[in-house]
């Protein structure tokens, strides 16, 4: 899972670098003013009957998932359409007259998700993520070939959004077709009530959780403009990588899993634990790098015309490593039958976000909705700590020592990137351009000694782990 997230996160990458020479900040800004306010619906579109469908034990009876697929085809149907009437309302909020028929079109991807919702789930229930991750791909590609094509022939905020829906559909095909899944002309309304009861606070985490990814750029877009979000938004993908990258690869991963062993909570403290450490092996020097090196890597890769997501880029990477942290904690309250924690976690961050954005951005900018962000995931992390504990008894102390490889690991590549910028201008030496992938290269390898010396047997172990191949048989006894 975390191969396929590699390879799309390059793909877009790369899209991205070539987009930004073709399209301006503020059609950037537009396209993700839009596609935050159309998520508000994607978000609760399955209301929680997939989670609920891959935590049941009967998920492959053709009777529970039919039941799952009608109630999620004719809610994508009637979602779609409520979106659409009250879309005028949704944007007159905002200053952008170009935004209502954005997200309008933007709201076609809350059926064609929808409908690919059961198949994905039976696939997630096999641990068979070769196949999502070769759909994510897919997808992926077909977004790069359409926006790229648009965007030379002078489509502007339209190459983004037609690229969107591409990706969407060509995912969604592509998950059917791996899948083996057909549904029945059936519907139970008592198992669709277990659903249905089952998914009825993931639904409102996962508006939170919307409004935990969104909110900022919002109320951003509201202060001051579709040109600040695109900064604000080019700075937010880039400094959460060490998130989408791993943790949300993993968590997929995890809650099926988890569920697997909820009834064995020794065993699943001890799964969570490694989750953790190796999340932020992985995660810890991505942040890192960003702290010392964004206004390198935009002017470099991006250009001078998007050197301001550089400070926001710094201070939003420290906030991706605790959100890679606590995010991993998700899967876990879900698995174990509390997704009421995870709901409260989320109205807590949302609250924290909605209290401090606004003022913070109207006196630091697009600089203060990040510390906004850094702010409110500091301290639903040190609740999140305490909740896991109160669930599977985990102690402050087993998270420190699940986070010290990671950490130190990381505290030595910054010591090591702030002599380099002290010494050196990357932006001013003989190697031009050439100079930043130069110094990303000599990091690896400190990063990786360290981590030999810290927890060698930790570093092979999860080698190994990446190394492995699982077919479906294996999978449950890993």
């Amino acid at each position: 899972m975390i191969a396929g997230r590699f390879a799309e996160r390059t793909i877009r990458f790369g899209t991205m670098v070539v987009l930004s020479r073709l399209l301006l900040p503020a059609e950037f800004g537009l396209f993700v003013l839009g596609l935050s306010i159309a998520g508000a619906v994607t978000y609760i579109r399955s209301f929680g009957v997939d989670a609920a469908l891959i935590q049941r034990q009967d998920t492959f009876d053709r009777r529970v998932s039919s039941t799952a697929f009608a109630i999620l085809s004719i809610s994508g149907v009637l979602l779609f359409a409520a979106f659409y009437l009250v879309a005028p309302l949704i944007a007159g909020i905002f200053p952008e007259p170009s935004l209502l028929p954005v997200i309008r079109t933007l709201g076609l991807s809350i059926i064609i998700g929808t409908v690919s919702k059961v198949p994905l789930a039976q696939i997630e229930k096999r641990l068979e993520f070769r196949k999502v991750a070769v759909a994510e791909i897919c997808g992926r590609l077909g977004f790069t070939a359409v926006a790229i094509a648009l965007a030379f022939a002078g489509f502007g905020v339209w190459s983004l959004v037609t690229a969107y829906l591409t990706r969407q559909a060509i995912t969604a095909t592509a998950i059917w077709r791996s899948s083996g899944w057909q549904p029945l002309l059936s519907f139970d309304r008592s198992i669709a009530k277990e659903l249905v009861g089952f998914g009825k606070f993931i639904v409102g985490s996962s508006m939170l959780r919307y409004l935990q990814s969104n909110l900022d750029k919002m109320i951003l877009g509201r202060i001051l403009g579709a040109g600040a979000v695109g900064l604000y938004g080019l700075a937010f993908n880039i400094a959460n990588l060490a998130n989408s990258q791993v943790v949300q690869p993993l968590r997929a991963v995890m809650f099926p899993t988890f569920s697997q062993l909820q009834d064995d909570r020794k065993a699943l403290k001890r799964a969570f634990l490694k989750s953790v450490k190796y999340i932020v092996i992985l995660a810890a020097p991505l942040s890192v790098g960003l702290v010392f090196l964004a206004p390198e890597f935009v002017t470099i890769v991006y250009t001078e015309r998007w050197i301001g997501a550089a400070k926001p880029m710094q201070i939003l990477a420290c906030y991706g490593l605790i959100r890679s942290i606590s995010d991993a904690a998700i899967p876990l309250f879900r698995a174990i039958g509390l997704p009421q924690t995870d709901f409260g976690l989320m109205l807590m961050h949302v609250v924290l976000i909605a209290a401090l954005m606004a003022p913070a951005v109207t006196l630091l900018g697009t600089e203060g909705a990040a510390v906004a962000m850094l702010l409110s995931g500091v301290i639903v992390s040190g609740v999140m700590i305490r909740r896991l504990h109160n669930a599977i008894r985990v102690t402050a102390a087993e998270m420190f020592k699940a986070l010290r490889p990671g950490f130190l690991g990381a505290s030595v590549l910054g010591l090591f990137l702030s002599g380099l910028k002290l010494s050196v201008d990357l932006l001013a030496t003989p190697l031009g351009p050439w100079a930043l992938p130069l110094a990303i290269a000599i990091c690896a390898p400190i990063y990786l000694g360290c981590l030999w010396l810290v927890d060698r047997e930790g570093l092979v172990a999860l080698g190994s782990l990446l190394r492995m191949r699982k077919g479906p048989e294996g999978a449950a006894g890993g």
